[in-house]
């Protein structure tokens, strides 16, 4: 994992000066110090695989935007009541989004480039619940990092990482090789910015929720 740059930054004044260009095609993740936006190849011709270290706001707000985008939404969760209705909030209908309770069987909707499939795992192992198929994105949400660290984290092509513990910052240095200086960021990220670990050049984006977002999900946080 390269790091960002030749200085040590561990507080807030320094977030200013973490950032990357990404590319604009993909899913807008938020934008960067300059304001321009930002977006992620989050879903590809091949099977991909993302962790988020965050909680249910941050899993929820990546359902929003994926249903915006065109994608298909499966999740399999242990806490099926906060998933519901996030279809019918993001597209008006009722059938883009699947809730299904731990490994219950599901026939999977068909993938395209015009309509991807999202696989979210919330607290529910992968197993052979999520195959490989190509414009297919797992999602793992990481509610909290601890040693040792998830087998997801490590297969992951994309981390998505909110503010970190103490406790959880030395495990993420430790486990994932991050830099000193992306290490010393993690703890002091406001509530509505998000490091992107594995895009490149590590770097963090400003998430931006609209007004509509916020209605639906609430102000930002990790809970």
């Amino acid at each position: 994992m390269s790091g960002i740059g030749t200085r040590r930054v561990t507080d807030k004044r320094g977030l200013r000066a973490f950032r990357m260009p990404i590319a604009s095609a993909g899913l807008l993740i938020g934008r960067a110090n300059g304001g321009a936006p930002v977006a992620l190849r989050f879903f590809r011709p091949e099977p991909t695989r993302v962790a988020a270290i965050g909680g249910w706001w941050l899993g929820r707000l990546l359902v929003f935007r994926s249903l915006a985008l065109g994608a298909r939404v499966v999740v399999r969760t242990s806490a099926v009541d906060q998933w519901q209705g996030l279809s019918e909030w993001a597209t008006g209908r009722p059938d883009r989004l699947a809730v299904v309770a731990g490994n219950a069987p599901l026939t999977l909707p068909p993938a395209s480039q015009t309509q991807p499939v999202l696989h979210v795992l919330d607290r529910v192992p992968a197993g052979n619940l999520v195959p490989d198929l190509p414009w297919h994105t797992r999602l793992s949400l990481i509610h909290q990092l601890s040693q040792p660290a998830p087998s997801e984290l490590h297969e992951s092509d994309l981390r998505l990482v909110q503010r970190l513990t103490g406790p959880e910052v030395a495990v993420a240095e430790s486990q994932l090789r991050i830099s000193a200086q992306t290490a010393g960021l993690l703890p002091v990220l406001n509530a509505d910015m998000l490091a992107v670990l594995g895009a490149g050049p590590d770097t963090c984006v400003w998430l931006t929720p609209t007004a509509g977002e916020q209605q639906c999900l609430g102000a930002p946080r990790r809970d």
